[in-house]
């Protein structure tokens, strides 16, 4: 097995820092990761803001083919 380089680099910077061994930093990480890929992602609810679009400009939303009809009628009423 062998390291990618930029995983190498990573490992022996952060190495340099605590004052491990090769074989310490490895055995760390490896727990240390393996330990968070099992923990289960925290996410926050995805949330929208509502914004006030004035009144609806069409008097009764239930039938669509109605509010189509008046949409593709620019808007004007049909008579």
């Amino acid at each position: 097995m062998s390291l990618e380089d930029d995983v190498a680099a990573q490992l022996e910077a952060w190495r340099a820092k605590q004052n491990l061994s090769f074989k310490e930093a490895i055995n760390s990480a490896l727990r240390h990761g393996l330990k968070e890929l099992d923990r289960p992602k925290t996410r926050e609810p995805f949330r929208t803001k509502p914004i006030d679009m004035g009144p609806c400009r069409l008097a009764n939303l239930d039938n669509i083919w109605e509010v189509l009809e008046e949409v593709e009628n620019d808007g004007s009423p049909h008579s």
